[in-house]
């Protein structure tokens, strides 16, 4: 528990690594800061990275926030939250430090809330795009694109394969353990990409989504689209302009807006034009 001389210098407040059993009190810090539940997010979440958090001085859960790792190259901080009463105090700065120390040397990334942005420029992060979630049922026709279908466990090796050298850092156990979980998760026939969907309470996120180009990411979305039939998620940077256009004129039309943030404004390892949409904007 954090002792109350500690508050008088955020530097010095613990952090620990918080366990499954802290996952309703994360999701209860979400909920106070109008961001929803989330549960199968959240179980997600502690599945795939590590969450870490500041108690308060009466055993509550004053901050938290999520550290992803792909190998030693890249990771990504998520979920950055302090509750509204200890706003102020530097918990959230103590957060990221924490988390920025543990991910070492690798290029770190965020997607950034105009609320957390001038703290993140502050720690060094660079707005590098734009992020644009979609959101909506899909009412569009099939585009024109490869045929698709379900990856089977024999597809798994060439997909984290291919995911590698997209990516440019070692996401398998991510992966791996959404395809355990997702929804849908299909392949294109030819080869030349796949994605994954997820039900994050509501609606189902369809990310990640990984393809040669924007025909085949059109035609893995609205394969999965079509199979659910209700409202999507896709996550897609700015810069994805014939994906986006595509994604409004299908029903599935912009919602809000981040700052997708490096450290440094560094270059991301790996293929960023195979790159169409993220699992989530926490990871």
């Amino acid at each position: 528990m954090l002792r109350h001389d500690l508050w008088t210098d955020a530097d010095l407040v613990p952090v620990r690594r918080l366990t499954y059993e802290d996952r309703a009190a994360c999701m209860d810090l979400a909920v106070s800061r109008d961001w929803g539940p989330e549960d199968p997010k959240w179980r997600f979440l502690f599945d795939v990275a590590e969450v870490y958090g500041i108690d308060g001085p009466s055993g509550e859960l004053a901050g938290c926030c999520t550290l992803t790792r792909y190998g030693t190259t890249s990771a990504a901080i998520g979920m950055v939250l302090v509750a509204e009463r200890f706003e102020g105090r530097g918990l959230g700065r103590r957060l990221m430090t924490h988390a920025m120390g543990l991910a070492g040397v690798a290029v770190v990334s965020l997607y950034a809330t105009e609320i957390g942005r001038p703290l993140y420029e502050k720690l060094g992060f660079r707005t590098t795009d734009r992020n644009v979630t979609h959101v909506g049922v899909f009412d569009g026709p099939r585009p024109d694109g490869p045929a698709t279908r379900p990856v089977t466990d024999a597809d798994l090796p060439r997909v984290l394969a291919g995911d590698l050298i997209a990516f440019g850092a070692d996401r398998s156990d991510l992966l791996t353990t959404l395809f355990g979980a997702a929804e849908h998760f299909v392949v294109a026939e030819d080869g030349s990409g796949y994605a994954a969907a997820w039900r994050n309470t509501s609606m189902l996120v369809i990310g990640p989504v990984v393809a040669d180009d924007a025909r085949t990411a059109r035609a893995l979305i609205a394969d999965i689209a079509a199979k659910d039939g209700g409202k999507v998620r896709v996550d897609a940077l700015h810069a994805k302009t014939d994906l986006r256009d595509w994604l409004t004129a299908s029903g599935v039309t912009p919602y809000f807006e981040t700052s997708f943030m490096v450290v440094g404004g560094a270059a991301l390892p790996g293929d960023q034009r195979r790159l169409w949409a993220p699992v989530t904007q926490a990871v």
